[in-house]
């Protein structure tokens, strides 16, 4: 009876432990983290301090590049070196796309001073030179564009990313990042100076341009997560989904305007050399535009955690004749237009399936929207 009694309270003891065991823990409910409507800034002066240099040599370099477009003008290597090693700029790129840029400054160098004929042969051309009013080398692509428009991806998206958006995130990352993406914390989405004192530059600029300003586009959509970024971090660690959302949102939706503008420098080039007889400067600046898509989306290259991989940048490369330095052919676009425009449906193909845009995404980023809305 003894034994009886004592395999019930056993038996009942181990019911009661399975019965606690089985009850799940009660998940606690966070209430919806509360985001400000305007960015914090406190802080954003010196943080930003850094990164503004590195902005300003971009720009540096860049101005000094474009005196090369005045014909009879030529360019000195030494100085375009100095200007892109100052303030470290240099360090902030890809050392695959720092290989590239060696290449282009010798050959934006070359070019100065001279004039193009996009109709010759690259022997006949020699250097190349000034077409319209733009500086091109012998095969047709513009350097300066593969410089400038190439560090916006490989030097200011690729830091932003490696260093501020990623890792413990902080409220200083946050604001160099914003700096490197080209904003300010007011947001203005425009560089119309009769709009805003503080303009949008760089990648920021070419967001704007793509964003109708409905509140949902690449730029609002930055702005926002830019706002959740440092509501979640002034929340604390139970927002940390919230947090890394955010981070993830403005990596993708800042590389999906460049790509997007990729899309539309695709349509000027055809809209320009698809013309009976172009002029000079019509087919120069179709070039132009053609050599600011090779840019954008060759300095992507290398870098890790993006969308696009780099097996399809060289796919999308090889149908802009610019795989690498040594292997443009840019000038077919030119001579041979009813073989070679059509690569561009292709490449918009593949831009298109790799982010998912909408035929109306992809109607709606052949327009700048700061100059069709006035902003």
């Amino acid at each position: 009876m003894k034994n009886t009694m004592k395999r019930i309270v056993v038996f009942a003891s181990l019911a009661l432990f399975m019965i606690g065991c089985s009850e799940e823990s009660p998940v606690e409910q966070l209430p919806a983290l509360t985001v400000p409507q305007t960015y914090d800034t406190a802080g954003f002066a010196a943080a930003s301090k850094q990164p503004l240099l590195w902005r300003a040599s971009l720009v540096n370099l860049t101005n000094e590049i474009k005196k090369g477009r005045t014909k009879g003008t030529k360019l000195d290597l030494a100085q375009l070196n100095l200007l892109f090693n100052e303030n470290g700029f240099a360090a902030t790129s890809t050392s695959y796309y720092r290989t590239i840029l060696e290449t282009y400054m010798q050959e934006i160098v070359y070019a100065s001073g001279t004039e193009y004929d996009p109709f010759k042969t690259p022997e006949q051309n020699g250097q190349g030179g000034v077409l319209g009013a733009y500086l091109f080398d012998e095969k047709g692509i513009e350097p300066e564009q593969l410089i400038e428009k190439g560090l916006f991806g490989a030097a200011l998206y690729h830091y932003a990313v490696m260093q501020y958006l990623t890792g413990t995130i902080t409220q200083e990352k946050l604001h160099q990042a914003l700096v490197l993406f080209g904003a300010d914390p007011s947001f203005p989405n425009t560089n119309t100076a009769a709009n805003t004192q503080k303009p949008d530059i760089h990648g920021a600029l070419y967001a704007a341009r793509r964003d109708n300003n409905d509140g949902n586009g690449f730029y609002r959509s930055i702005q926002k997560n830019f706002r959740i970024a440092q509501a979640a971090l002034a929340a604390g660690t139970k927002y940390s989904a919230d947090l890394q959302n955010a981070i993830k949102a403005i990596r993708e939706n800042w590389e999906k305007a460049l790509l997007a503008t990729v899309v539309n420098y695709s349509y000027a080039t055809v809209d320009g050399l698809k013309k009976t007889n172009p002029t000079p400067a019509e087919i120069g600046a179709a070039l132009h535009a053609y050599s600011e898509g090779v840019g954008f989306i060759h300095g992507f290259k290398t870098i890790p955690n993006k969308i696009i991989t780099d097996a399809q940048i060289d796919e999308i490369l090889t149908l802009m004749l610019a795989t690498d330095p040594q292997n443009v052919t840019s000038y077919l676009f030119v001579t041979e237009p009813a073989t070679y425009l059509k690569n561009f449906d292709d490449i918009r193909n593949k831009i298109k399936a790799i982010y998912g845009f909408s035929d109306a995404d992809m109607e709606a980023f052949k327009k700048n929207w700061i100059s069709e809305q006035k902003r």
